[in-house]
């Protein structure tokens, strides 16, 4: 079971239309289950865009320095560092345009193998498989030397019905 922040948990009980809340550093995004011609998107995304802009920040957890805090921040190498910093600036702007995201899940020295999970409109998207295998591995094999490869990550929300069939 995914845990639920408490920005989504509050986005989820004021408006039930919302079915899916995607949160990154930089961005939260909404998706409703459905939009009738009485309640059009328009006005939807309106209030949910204003309710996330006056609450969001009652949610934020920073230091007294005023950076946000990680709970259980775990120290990286410098390859990890370039890679994050690759997906921060280069990969994740274009994904957030779309709706999506990636969630970095590892790299390994040995293999020399990046482990990312493509999550939000991302799931399920018919160019999914192309963005991660040809867009994101040749950026970050073409500007971190010690990477030769991406690994799409997938977790149990990812697939439906008896697990079989993932949504990617």
């Amino acid at each position: 079971e995914s845990e639920v922040s408490k920005l989504a948990h509050s986005i989820f009980r004021k408006f039930p239309e919302v079915c899916q809340v995607l949160e990154s550093r930089d961005f939260v995004s909404c998706n409703v289950e459905d939009h009738s011609e009485d309640y059009p998107w328009i006005l939807v995304s309106d209030h949910i865009e204003n309710f996330i802009n006056e609450n969001a920040a009652a949610y934020l957890v920073t230091d007294s320095a005023g950076s946000v805090e990680f709970e259980g921040a775990k120290s990286i190498s410098s390859t990890e560092s370039s890679i994050l910093e690759i997906i921060d600036s280069h990969v994740r702007p274009n994904l957030n345009l779309d709706g999506g995201d990636v969630e970095y899940r590892g790299y390994c020295d040995q293999t020399k193998v990046v482990r990312l999970r493509l999550v939000g409109s991302c799931v399920g998207c018919p160019s999914s498989t192309a963005t991660l295998h040809f867009t994101i591995r040749n950026l970050l094999t073409h500007m971190i030397e010690e990477v030769e490869g991406v690994e799409q990550v997938f977790d149990e929300e990812d697939f439906v019905g008896d697990g079989s069939n993932w949504t990617g």
